[in-house]
């Protein structure tokens, strides 16, 4: 990129369209640090989209603009084995590719775990949600600090102590094995890890 050629990119404009948090994990989310890399917008649009379906699951907008809290979200929900190993899995994973400076598949984990979030039925436990905000407030600050807030709690995410991961929900109690005949699935099994 050149200024004399015309094309550079202005950092204003895009957080203009897209929000400071989309560009900032963009810029995370392209690869690893000390790697150069190349701009594509659509790869800022591709994060955007990400905040806006996050907002979504975390807020339900009336026809004023007014963003109240989603009212699938509430207290006192007994969440599934499922949905805690869905929650644990990605602590651990955020957690360690954070630790590891490898922000670009952190950022895939939490996109992960929002898709798997956006597929559940019913209400949703707050306790499923809240350590999200929190794995995701390094990378989106502004996002998560309005979520944080619309949760009703006060005080800065920042300042909330990390998430930790229970080993607990993350054990695997049944195993699905595929056999193959000539490159395809005959049949499965499944078998209970209790058994060995």
């Amino acid at each position: 990129m050149s200024k004399s050629r015309g094309n550079v990119v202005n950092p204003d404009d895009v957080i203009q369209e897209h929000g400071a948090d989309a560009l900032r994990c963009y810029l995370m989310f392209m690869g690893p640090l000390e790697q150069v890399k190349p701009w594509t917008t659509t790869g800022v649009q591709g994060l955007s989209r990400f905040f806006q379906k996050v907002w979504r699951i975390f807020t339900e907008e009336d026809e004023d603009g007014n963003a109240p809290l989603n009212p699938k979200i509430s207290e006192n929900i007994n969440p599934s084995k499922e949905q805690l190993a869905a929650l644990h899995g990605t602590i651990k994973t955020v957690t360690q590719l954070t630790e590891e400076m490898k922000f670009n598949t952190a950022l895939a984990s939490m996109m992960e775990y929002i898709n798997t979030v956006a597929k559940w039925e019913g209400p949703i436990d707050r306790c499923l949600l809240e350590p999200f905000v929190v794995l995701l407030s390094p990378y989106a600050p502004h996002l998560t600090e309005e979520l944080w807030e619309k949760l009703g709690n006060s005080g800065s995410v920042s300042k909330v102590p990390w998430p930790k991961h229970n080993e607990e929900y993350l054990a695997v109690d049944e195993v699905q094995y595929s056999l193959l005949i000539n490159g395809k699935v005959s049949f499965q099994l499944i078998v209970d890890e209790s058994e060995n």
